[in-house]
């Protein structure tokens, strides 16, 4: 249930999409659903800019649509703002927030 896509430019890799097929029964904690979970997404710093993003988002959406799975998910750190700008642009949205302290 995983794929990897790869991007390439005049013949080299320069980035890649790697996720899940992740389907849920229902359970007493959440209802069943499916989607497809993007794990790592990754572009080239010289290919940045290009649209290679882009193309491979919409190949895990294009998968997604074969399967008639609806929704596409992925986590990004908070700290990295080019990536949180760049997936508002293309169009997700916040649903979750995992909050986290250090023990002591």
């Amino acid at each position: 249930n995983t794929f990897t896509f790869v991007a390439l430019l005049d013949g080299k890799p320069m980035g890649y999409v790697h996720g899940e097929i992740f389907q849920r029964t229902e359970s007493v904690y959440h209802r069943s659903h499916e989607m497809i979970y993007v794990h790592q997404l990754c572009v080239a710093p010289e290919a940045r800019g290009q649209g290679i993003a882009t193309s491979l988002l919409d190949a895990a959406k294009e998968l997604g649509r074969e399967r008639g799975i609806k929704r596409l998910a992925l986590d990004v750190w908070r700290f990295n703002e080019r990536a949180r700008r760049f997936f508002e642009r293309y169009g997700l949205e916040t649903y979750n927030e995992r909050r986290w302290a250090l023990i002591d």
